[in-house]
């Protein structure tokens, strides 16, 4: 499936940027439950970076062992890496699907390059591959589909935003086609559709269930307590010498004397000496919740006053400066708030339970060969 994720990095710094980020947002907002009961059937990881660039739980699926085979020594874009009903997968395939998707493309990033890991990767794009293929043609043969609502959907999903005069140059860039690109668009609704019409039409979510969920976790859709905040890094690698962290903790004590002297201007200074993208904006980051970042950064920063600026803080990045501009307090728990949210949840575990029945079922009966090794 086309991800708006990589328009959006090749994109970024286009004048089309609010277009598609508003057009990933209403894509993801149609795909939301093909997503969550996918992801729902997977074991979860998660890589912690810093503030916005946080990664989200990572998908890492635990196949059949029947299914694999050793890895190849040595494999090619066009090397068949999995079959299934007589179908071939390349490894091209696989790793368009692990660019497409942002937790694998974000697990990959994190890998170094680490052939293990990689390895666990792309048979968790694999399985996704065949799940999402098996759940496509079952849905053709199941009877519920509405073609018409289908292009209807599709059609909808463009026009409000811009049409396919506006799209098809920004898929050009990305080296495929307003044709595609709405073929997959339309087995993604297609797929939903079979969910919502048959796998999971009889869910029901009762209040009882949602009051429960609410009591077990009332602050989970609450508003944590808050900062924005704002910082200057000066990088270490983690393969840095002594002498190199010793430079670099210099440097940000240099930086820390002129941000706290009289007339210190600490997004001048962050402009000048940061080293990340936040350098631009004078080191705002924005507004972080508490736990959302690596911990030496959280309990510096929100042990902070507004207007107030750390001491240089060490963290696996390196050394910061902090300073907080506004604290945010913790939301009390509203029940009726956050009811719908709870709802959502329920029903999406539920469509998951749906879905991974007839994956095991659709599973059970296909021929599967994975020739990817799970170490």
């Amino acid at each position: 499936m086309l991800s708006l994720y990589k328009v959006f990095l090749m994109v970024k710094d286009s004048m089309d940027l609010r277009f598609l980020q508003a057009l990933r947002r209403l894509r993801n907002h149609f795909m939301k439950p093909l997503a969550s009961t996918l992801t729902a059937l997977t074991s979860a990881g998660a890589v912690i970076g810093m503030a916005a660039q946080t990664t989200p739980a990572l998908a890492d699926p635990a196949p059949n062992k029947a299914d694999q085979a050793a890895a190849a020594t040595s494999a090619t874009a066009d090397s068949t890496v999995a079959t299934y009903n007589g179908k071939d997968i390349k490894l091209s395939e696989v790793d368009a699907e692990i660019q497409r998707k942002p937790q694998f493309a974000m697990l990959k990033n994190y890998s170094a390059g680490d052939p293990q890991i990689m390895n666990r990767i792309r048979l968790a794009a694999t399985n996704e591959i065949i799940n999402r293929q098996l759940l496509l043609e079952a849905a053709k043969k199941s009877g519920v589909i509405d073609e018409k609502e289908i292009q209807k959907s599709v059609d909808n999903l463009v026009q409000q935003y811009g049409g396919k005069e506006k799209l098809s140059p920004l898929l050009k860039n990305i080296n495929t086609n307003y044709d595609t690109f709405t073929s997959e668009v339309g087995d993604d609704f297609r797929i939903n559709a079979y969910i919502d019409k048959d796998l999971a039409k009889d869910v029901k979510i009762s209040d009882a269930d949602v009051k429960k969920a609410f009591d077990a976790d009332p602050t989970k859709y609450s508003a944590k307590e808050s900062i924005k905040v704002a910082h200057i890094l000066i990088k270490v690698p983690a393969d840095a010498s002594a002498d190199a962290d010793k430079a670099a903790k210099a440097k940000i004590e240099d930086i820390y004397a002129k941000a706290t002297a009289n007339g210190g201007d600490f997004g001048a200074l962050a402009k000048e000496f940061s080293q990340d993208g936040a350098a631009a904006r004078g080191g705002e980051l924005g507004v972080i919740e508490k736990g959302k970042t690596v911990p030496a950064f959280e309990d510096a920063a929100f042990a902070l006053k507004p207007g107030e600026t750390s001491k240089p803080v060490r963290t696996e990045f390196g050394y910061h400066l902090i300073k907080v501009t506004e604290k945010m307090p913790a939301e009390k728990p509203d029940y009726a708030k956050v009811k719908p949210m709870f709802e959502q949840e329920l029903l999406q575990r539920a469509k998951a339970k749906a879905v991974e029945a007839k994956l095991t079922q659709l599973r059970s009966t296909a021929q599967i060969k994975i020739n990817i090794a799970n170490s």
